[in-house]
C-alpha cells in the first residue's frame, strides 16, 4: 500500500530439500486468511518461475505474462479465484516481477517477490523495495544468530550439566590413609572427558587405586568413562586380586563395545599395614616411583592390553612394596602428550626429570612443581588430550 506494489510473496530457500518455501505473501486481490492457507508451499528450484536478482540489490525484471502459465501449472490451480474458478488471480498485463535476493555475508535466505503495476516511478519503487529486502535479509540473519545463540546456549548448560554429572562419579575428597599422603589433579580438555581415577576402600581394609583414560574426549568419552568406573568398582568388591577384577571388567566391556572405545587402565590395591601394593595394568602408561632417598624416579612395568579390545586377556599381576618416604605417581598421557606452540610434545623425558627433581615434596607440592613446569612448557598452547594424575606418598618414619 506505501510502496504502490499490487503484491508481494517471501519464499525461504531450503537448501537441503532444494526448493523454495512460501513462507508470506499479501495481494490486492486477496484477503490475507486467503493466503495464509498456502504458507509452507514448497517449490522445487527446477519448477520455480522466478530467477533471483544480483547480489547488489538490483531486482530481476520478469513480465507478469511470461509467467502466468508456468505459474498456475506450479499452484495445481490451487491460486485462483474462489468466485470464479476459471479466472486466474494473476492477470495478463504490463505489470512486472521484481525478484529481489535476500542473502546476507554470502549466505543465500530466500526471494521477495513484488508484482509492480505499469505505472511512474518505478525506479523510485525498485530503491524502495531494495531496502525492504534488505530489511527482510537482516531480520532473518538476526533470527538465525539468535536460534544459534540459543543452541549454544543451551548446549553449553547441558555441558555445563554433563560435567557436574561426570564430577560426581569421582572421589568427593581423598581418604585418609594412615602413614600416606595422596594428592590429585584432574583436567579435561573439554567440559567433559575420559579421564578419570578413584580410591575406594576394600572389604579387608585395604584400598583400590584406579587411574584410567578412555580412547576419545568429550560426551561419548565420559559416558564410557562412567561405565568403566561403575565396573570397576562393583568388580573390585567381589575379588581381591587387581588381575582378575580387570579381566572381569574386560569381559564386561567385551558385551556391548559397539563404537569401538577401549580404555587403558591401571588398577592397585594398598595394604597400609603391610604397605604392599599389589596391582595390574591394561595397557596403560606405566606409574613412576620415586624414592626420595636416592633422589630417583623409575618406570615401573609396562601391562598388557588395554581394557574392551580382545576377550579372554589374562593380565599379570605385580607387588611393589612402599618404603618410607617414596611414592607412586600415577598419570595419563595427557601430560607427556601435551603440545607447545611448535608441535612439540612435553615427552617422558622432561616429566620424568621434574619427579626425579621434586621426589622429596609432599604430593600436592609435586603436582605443583609438574603444573607450573608444563604451563611454562605449553605456554597457552590448549590442552589437547585431558590431564590426570594421582599421586600417593609413603610418610617418612618419624626420628628423635
Amino acid at each position: 500500500m506505501l510502496i504502490g506494489i499490487e503484491g508481494t510473496a517471501v519464499f525461504r530457500w531450503l537448501p537441503e530439500e532444494n526448493a523454495y518455501e512460501l513462507k508470506h505473501a499479501a495481494s490486492d486481490q486477496l484477503h490475507p486468511w486467503q493466503m495464509e492457507r498456502y504458507y509452507g508451499m514448497r517449490v522445487p528450484k527446477d519448477d520455480f518461475p522466478f530467477q533471483a536478482g544480483s547480489a547488489d540489490g538490483k531486482p530481476n525484471r520478469v513480465r507478469s505474462d511470461e509467467v502466468l502459465r508456468t505459474y498456475n501449472l506450479l499452484a495445481e490451480d490451487a491460486l485462483r479465484n474462489e468466485a470464479n474458478p476459471d479466472e486466474p488471480l494473476i492477470h495478463p498485463s504490463n505489470s512486472v516481477y521484481l525478484i529481489y535476493n535476500l542473502a546476507m555475508r554470502g549466505e543465500d535466505y530466500g526471494v521477495l517477490i513484488c508484482r509492480d503495476p505499469d505505472i511512474p516511478k518505478r525506479e523510485r519503487r525498485e530503491e524502495l523495495l531494495n531496502g525492504v529486502a534488505q530489511q527482510i535479509s537482516f531480520a532473518i540473519q538476526n533470527e538465525r544468530l539468535e536460534k544459534v545463540r540459543a543452541d549454544q546456549q543451551r548446549v553449553e548448560q547441558e555441558f555445563q550439566l554433563a560435567r557436574q554429572i561426570q564430577e560426581t562419579f569421582l572421589p568427593e575428597k581423598m581418604p585418609v590413609i594412615p602413614g600416606y599422603e595422596l594428592g590429585v589433579r584432574w583436567q579435561t580438555a573439554r567440559q567433559v572427558g575420559g579421564d578419570f581415577y578413584d580410591i575406594f576402600t576394600l572389604k579387608d581394609g585395604s584400598y583400590g587405586l584406579v587411574i584410567a583414560d578412555v580412547s576419545d574426549k568429550g560426551i561419548a568419552a565420559a559416558l564410557y568413562m562412567t561405565v568403566t568406573r561403575t565396573l570397576i568398582r562393583s568388580v573390585a568388591l567381589e575379588s581381591a586380586s587387581p588381575a582378575k577384577t580387570l579381566e572381569r571388567v574386560n569381559q564386561l566391556l567385551q558385551l556391548d563395545s559397539r563404537r569401538g572405545f577401549f580404555v587403558t587402565c591401571f588398577y592397585g590395591t594398598l595394604d597400609p599395614e603391610n604397605h604392599r601394593l599389589t596391582y595390574s595394568n591394561a595397557g596403560h602408561l606405566p606409574p613412576y616411583f620415586l624414592d626420595a632417598r636416592k633422589k630417583t624416579a623409575s618406570p615401573l612395568e609396562r601391562g598388557q592390553t588395554a581394557l574392551g579390545i580382545y576377550e579372554n586377556i589374562v593380565y599379570q599381576e605385580r607387588v611393589l612394596l612402599m618404603e618410607p618416604d617414596c611414592s607412586l605417581v600415577l598419570f595419563t598421557d595427557g601430560v607427556t602428550e601435551a603440545f607447545n606452540k611448535f608441535g612439540t610434545t612435553y615427552d617422558t623425558a622432561r616429566y620424568q626429570k621434574i619427579l626425579q627433581r621434586s621426589t622429596g615434596l609432599s604430593p600436592n607440592a609435586l603436582l605443583n612443581q609438574v603444573e607450573e613446569d608444563l604451563s611454562r612448557f605449553r605456554r597457552e598452547t590448549p590442552l589437547s588430550d585431558d590431564i590426570t594424575e594421582l599421586v600417593i606418598k609413603r610418610l617418612p618414619l618419624l626420628t628423635d
